[in-house]
């Protein structure tokens, strides 16, 4: 009993976004949503607009955001402008073949104004070397490496004690070198540190659902009010040190009650569209996405066409599916379901994002868990036929 109380503090204390304040970087992240939506809408000059006010106002930066702005001024032919932002990502991580190896640059590349970063990259390469902290870095990447182990491990016990335990040594790194940059740079140890926040938050969300887990074996010897990552990943939000999205897939891991909405994707034969979904009532969705606006996520809107734009859902073959449930005379429900995935792979496989978009490096949605077809049941004429 005494420790499920333990528990419940620790959730109340981890829900309590009091940091927030008036100068952090929730306006940042809600301007970058707007420009990235530009970008949707291949709207390069709108997107530009967005993106130099907002880079003007605010310190840190995304690569993504500075990868992104570039490329808006090389599709304006806005060379100059681009060949600044590119010494900027230098700075954040960028090298060479970094630019050599995306087509997206390519024009750039072959503009006179690139041998000016080529004459600076040396020079701006150390600068960005100057600000890793190497030994922060061998320790976290020794801890990644002790974090796979765990994971690859089929002992449960031994894998959430690995989590939880590292955990605190990874606040207690926070504490001493500070918020690692890595998630602001391009960085390959970024996504290692990202995999070690999130089997925490995985072992924490496990324990919310299942109390249970908590009175025996290792647990009894866990006390999550003692953690305080959750609160540091809280600052380093609001301080413009990890984006809202790679916020959101670390602390939700595992997370049935996902206060920020469980997105899945509907695939609608009545209207012959495709669009996000969410199994929530109106009232629910406004809860959704008061919750979203807190962590500087965009809000959602089922409605707009524009957040399947940059994925293979938005060529969904409706017509072809619909032919081919519709002439199929023997086929049992399974068989259906094979046929319309048959199809649907054969469009994700060979489908092309927009040139113009080609290279930026946008939200995708085309890995949400979960797709609902409404309406394909009036196409398949033997329904429930059994084989």
């Amino acid at each position: 009993m005494k420790m499920k109380s333990k528990f419940l503090v620790f959730l109340i204390l981890s829900s309590n976004l009091a940091f927030a304040s008036s100068d952090n970087y929730l306006a940042y992240y809600s301007n970058i949503n707007k420009a990235e939506l530009h970008i949707n809408k291949i709207e390069f000059d709108s997107a530009l607009i967005v993106y130099e006010t907002t880079f003007k106002k605010y310190s840190n930066h995304f690569y993504k955001d500075l990868h992104n702005a570039c490329l808006c001024y090389i599709k304006l032919n806005k060379f100059d402008e681009a060949e600044r932002i590119a010494e900027e990502l230098i700075l954040h991580g960028y090298e060479l073949n970094n630019f050599n190896s995306n087509s997206a640059f390519g024009l750039l590349i072959k503009n006179p104004v690139w041998k000016l970063l080529l004459n600076n990259y040396s020079i701006l390469h150390n600068k960005y070397l100057e600000t890793l902290n190497n030994d922060y870095r061998k320790n976290l990447y020794t801890m990644f490496i002790k974090d796979q182990k765990a994971a690859s491990s089929k002992n449960m016990i031994y894998q959430d004690s690995v989590f939880y335990y590292q955990a605190i040594e990874l606040e207690n790194m926070f504490n001493k070198y500070g918020f690692p940059s890595c998630m602001v740079n391009k960085d390959t140890l970024n996504t290692k540190v990202i995999m070690i926040i999130r089997h925490y938050f995985g072992l924490v969300n496990r324990a919310k659902s299942n109390p249970e887990m908590l009175k025996r074996d290792c647990y009894l010897l866990m006390d999550f009010n003692k953690i305080q990552l959750s609160q540091l990943l809280e600052k380093g939000l609001y301080a413009g040190l990890v984006l809202p999205q790679t916020y959101l897939g670390m602390v939700s891991l595992w997370d049935n009650s996902n206060k920020y909405g469980n997105l899945s994707i509907l695939v609608d034969f009545n209207t012959i569209q495709t669009s996000l979904h969410l199994d929530l009532t109106s009232d629910k969705i406004k809860e959704v996405n008061k919750n979203r606006i807190l962590i500087g996520l965009p809000q959602i809107d089922l409605s707009n066409p524009y957040d399947l734009k940059t994925t293979w859902y938005s060529e969904f073959p409706f017509e072809e599916i619909k032919k081919a449930l519709s002439t199929c005379d023997t086929c049992s429900d399974k068989d259906y379901a094979d046929i319309a995935f048959e199809i649907g792979m054969k469009v994700k496989d060979s489908f092309k994002i927009n040139p113009l978009l080609d290279g930026f490096i946008l939200t995708d949605n085309s890995n949400i868990n979960g797709v609902y077809y409404k309406g394909m049941y009036q196409y398949q004429k033997n329904k429930n036929l059994k084989k």
